[in-house]
């Protein structure tokens, strides 16, 4: 991994955010447009990000939300990258890895999961505790 992207990924999220970044939300598919209007935010393209991977799944934007959400300072990412799409699982952990260095404590990871479940519907909250181990 680049250490001089990160460093200069994180220096990017603590300018946006003015300071050190509380925590990391990650939107899943067809959460992206959850937080708009809810954060006093930047958007930033993750092409403007050093070493930030390109999303390029349907529905996935692309771009971090950096600003505040109930008085703490965050970035929401707007999409991510895949494993299952060839990526290296050094570029999967790489928004989540920048913004701890940008001073995160809390990670909150969304993701559309439970479409196997008959009695799941759209729209149902989950918490998952455990996950495939490849």
């Amino acid at each position: 991994m680049n250490t001089e992207h990160l460093a200069a990924a994180a220096a990017l999220l603590r300018e946006h955010a003015g300071g050190q970044l509380d925590a990391v939300i990650v939107l899943g598919s067809g959460l992206g447009d959850v937080l708009r209007g809810k954060l006093n935010a930047t958007t930033v393209p993750y092409t403007a990000i050093p070493g930030m991977p390109e999303a390029t799944i349907a529905g996935h934007a692309g771009e971090a939300l950096i600003g505040e959400l109930a008085g703490r300072r965050i970035v929401a990412y707007s999409g991510r990258v895949h494993l299952y799409e060839g990526n290296e699982p050094e570029n999967v952990i790489y928004p989540v890895l920048g913004a701890a260095h940008a001073g995160a404590h809390t990670a909150v990871l969304t993701t559309a999961a439970g479409g196997v479940n008959a009695s799941d519907r759209p729209g149902d909250l989950m918490s998952i505790s455990d996950q495939l181990n490849l």
